[in-house]
């Protein structure tokens, strides 16, 4: 169940920022799998250390 929930917060924040930056001039597809890759790598190096 923590599993889904990180998953569906990741893809939410990732969502947050692509739009943010696709006002900024980013690809919006772009912008979202690297906030994916990073928010989850993120989360990953937390789930370890806690």
């Amino acid at each position: 169940m923590k599993i889904w929930i990180a998953a569906i917060l990741i893809v939410v924040f990732s969502l947050l920022i692509a739009r943010y930056l696709m006002y900024k001039g980013y690809s919006f597809f772009i912008s979202f799998i690297k906030s994916v890759l990073a928010l989850s790598a993120i989360s990953a190096t937390i789930w370890k250390l806690l």
